[in-house]
């Protein structure tokens, strides 16, 4: 591959990915005002990293557990 069009994958790749957080971001005005400001803070903070993991292919959970945001469910105990 040239120089040339490594260039411009990268720049297709950049572009994309900025096109791709902004759309996000217009999905996260559709929630109430709570939930739309994390929402933006989430799409703002992690957006392009996520797409650099969904691009690598990298499981949804493995990717929740890398930026740290996942909820570990609580362990259940019996009761007996």
């Amino acid at each position: 591959m040239s120089v040339v069009t490594c260039t411009v994958s990268l720049i297709w790749c950049c572009f994309f990915q900025d096109f791709i957080v902004s759309e996000l971001g217009k999905l996260c005005d559709l929630y109430s005002e709570d939930i739309r400001n994390e929402c933006q803070r989430l799409v703002n903070t992690y957006g392009k990293e996520i797409i650099d993991l969904l691009i690598n292919e990298v499981e949804s959970g493995v990717i929740c557990d890398q930026l740290m945001l996942c909820v570990s469910s609580p362990k259940l105990t019996k009761v007996t």
